[in-house]
């Protein structure tokens, strides 16, 4: 099992890459980050656990969104909604993920209207 660490300002962490592989924040590769969920520029990307598996917050910042690349590999698609640790945990489960032990019990907004 591979640990995801607790969301830190849409900033990239490494999970189940490979340590040889070269990780760089998802930020500093996209010059023009995007507001569209599906997107690979998409700015609230928390975790890339794979090349075809992410969490990203939701536009609206009120969930996490556990998403996979589409058969063409052009596009994301939620494959889970969660507002829980226990929720996003059990979804991860399934592709062979688990959460880092300080991962909060439940979704924070980082910006409150």
């Amino acid at each position: 099992m591979s640990f995801i660490t607790p969301q830190s300002g849409y900033k990239f962490v490494q999970s189940a890459l490979a340590p040889s592989d070269s990780l760089t924040p998802i930020k500093a590769v996209h010059q023009a980050l995007t507001t569209r969920e599906g997107d690979d520029a998409y700015a609230k990307v928390l975790t890339l656990m794979s090349p075809s598996l992410r969490i990203v917050t939701c536009k609206d910042d009120w969930q996490w969104i556990v998403q996979k690349k589409d058969q063409s590999g052009k596009r994301w698609r939620a494959v889970s909604y969660c507002r829980t640790r226990i929720g996003l945990e059990q979804r991860l489960k399934t592709f062979g993920y688990s959460l880092h032990p300080d991962w909060p019990d439940h979704f924070v907004a980082e910006f409150q209207p």
